[in-house]
């Protein structure tokens, strides 16, 4: 782990946020705030 993302971490359980998106914001809003492009949903045989 390194400081960054240790700090990414520590941001996220204070402030409830990930990058300022909150849980309860729609998805719109979430596209808004992260990007069209900040993640890909994966249906393929690396998903969880």
């Amino acid at each position: 782990m390194t400081p960054h993302s240790l700090a990414f971490y520590m941001g996220v359980i204070t402030s409830g946020t990930v990058l300022g998106a909150k849980p309860t914001d729609t998805p719109d809003r979430v596209t808004s705030i992260l990007g069209s492009d900040f993640a890909e949903n994966s249906f393929d045989d690396q998903s969880m």
